[in-house]
């Protein structure tokens, strides 16, 4: 068998769409469709509210059957539910076989006899759902059907009402990607939230220092891939891991409060960066006044460095400014909010479980890191376009592989990038195109197969990084080899 690799084509992303709705002015008095307040991604479930809407006055509706053009190519119906309007509560939905329309219709339970009137309610929640392949850029319409009998709108006594309707406008916008759809991808250790936080660094921490992301047992859980790998190398490691790091855990310390004492002693594998009863070493406590002039004698263990007196080594300031100098340090203090503990090599103030203890006027610094702008909501770049592939097996003379009997040959390449590193989420597609050898996967045998991880066919681990490729079968008397391109 042997193996030419011809072209090598780079992977576009799957180009998805993100919805807003916008509605149309609003009238004295509207039946309206009100469109989610934020973006939805495709493959994502949003709410379209059937509302009334009289501002001026009161209206006792009675029936209501409303006929509504949507693009189905676009947007599908998953559900109906009945809105807060308590008196409208079975609504009846359905879509057309043929055309582009949906219809929704409700009675009003009290309907013939004592209906209530409203300004405002909300007769039902569609529940809709934007399909995977929506057009990226496209605008969408949803409006109502005013010709012929629809919409039809009644009151409480069978009159029928006249207002005007409003109908929603949802854009699709040309794609780029973020990684919030990762979210639950990256809950390593399945919490209740899906945004990525220390507790699934912790968890990626454990796996890499115990060696769990390359053992072969169906116990344990292994990465690999694009998990969790930020820098693009096609595998997790602990650079993955520092980059989260940096990103992810909050700065935190506790601080030596107002007086600047630090009054609070670590624990678990905390830095004690001030002793207790100590303040901040070296801080600046008495400036000279307007004449530039310093009148003040230190007293204590303060220290004089040219025109300025600094607190000495522990860290009270034991001198009063005299004369115009002055006082940044009060008397008997420290430097205020000095650092005092600070956080060891788990990033935490105490442990995971148990904070520190403060003491005195001690106080608890912590600094969210801008975690939702990084990893939550930030455009996904890989760290260098591809740009290569080479060739890992068969790899020898000729890249010819050859077998006595009848048995399967594991082809793998791997695809790098424009620095050497090798890509991870890239599928190439290869292809027999000759020779009577098949491809072998869940589908059974095939003359195509799109790349799958090594790790897959080779044992977590075993592969070399980014290596991908598939398994062919070589049946018994082919003499004249298999050809294989990617």
């Amino acid at each position: 068998m042997s193996g030419r690799i011809f072209r090598v084509a780079t992977m576009s992303l799957l180009a998805l769409g993100v919805f807003g709705a916008a509605l149309a002015a609003r009238a004295v008095t509207n039946v309206e469709l009100v469109g989610p307040a934020t973006p939805v991604g495709p493959g994502t479930e949003f709410t379209m509210t059937l509302r009334v809407n009289y501002t001026s006055y009161s209206v006792v509706p009675g029936i209501y059957s409303f006929k509504i053009s949507f693009d189905k190519s676009q947007f599908e119906l998953v559900s109906v539910k009945y809105g807060n309007y308590t008196e409208f509560q079975r609504p009846s939905v359905s879509i057309s076989s043929y055309y582009n329309y949906l219809y929704i219709s409700d009675t009003n339970k009290n309907y013939g006899g004592i209906c209530a009137s409203v300004y405002t309610k909300n007769f039902a929640y569609l529940l809709l759902r934007a399909k995977k392949d929506a057009t990226p850029g496209m605008v969408s319409n949803f409006n109502f059907v005013t010709s012929g009998a629809y919409p039809t709108f009644k009151n409480c006594a069978g009159g029928t009402i006249t207002p005007a309707y409003v109908g929603a406008v949802v854009t699709v916008y040309d794609y780029e990607e973020t990684t919030t759809h990762l979210q639950q991808y990256l809950d390593l250790n399945a919490d209740a939230s899906w945004v990525f936080d220390e507790k699934d660094l912790d968890f990626m921490n454990n796996l890499l220092v115990r060696n769990k992301l390359n053992v072969e047992n169906p116990l344990q859980v292994k990465m690999g891939g694009i998990q969790m790998d930020f820098m693009g190398h096609a595998r997790a490691g602990y650079y993955d891991l520092a980059y989260g790091e940096a990103v992810t855990r909050p700065t935190r310390f506790i601080s030596a409060g107002p007086n600047g004492i630090c009054n609070t002693t670590k624990i678990a594998d905390d830095v004690q960066m001030i002793s207790t009863s100590y303040g901040a070493a070296n801080a600046l406590a008495i400036l000279p006044g307007p004449n530039n002039i310093l009148d003040t004698t230190q007293a204590g263990d303060d220290t004089r460095y040219g025109q300025t007196i600094s607190t000495g080594a522990n860290g009270v300031c034991n001198s009063t400014a005299v004369g115009d100098d002055l006082q940044q340090i009060p008397l008997n203090q420290g430097q205020p909010y000095a650092l005092c503990i600070a956080p060891g090599v788990d990033g935490y103030d105490g442990d995971s479980v148990t904070l520190t203890p403060l003491s005195g006027d001690d106080t608890r610094m912590a600094s969210p890191k801008a975690t939702g702008a990084i990893l939550q909501t930030t455009k996904y770049r890989q760290k260098g376009r591809v740009s290569s592939i080479v060739q890992v097996t068969p790899l020898t003379y000729s890249n010819a592989a050859y077998l006595r009997n009848a048995g399967d040959i594991p082809v793998m390449v791997r695809v790098l990038d424009e620095n050497g590193y090798p890509k991870s989420g890239v599928a190439p597609l290869f292809t027999i195109t000759s020779g009577n050898g098949r491809f072998r996967d869940g589908r059974g045998y095939s003359t195509y197969i799109q790349g799958q991880p090594a790790d897959k066919f080779k044992g977590l681990g075993n592969a070399p990084d980014g290596a991908v490729g598939g398994i062919v079968h070589m049946p018994l008397g082919e003499t004249a080899g298999t050809r294989v391109d990617v």
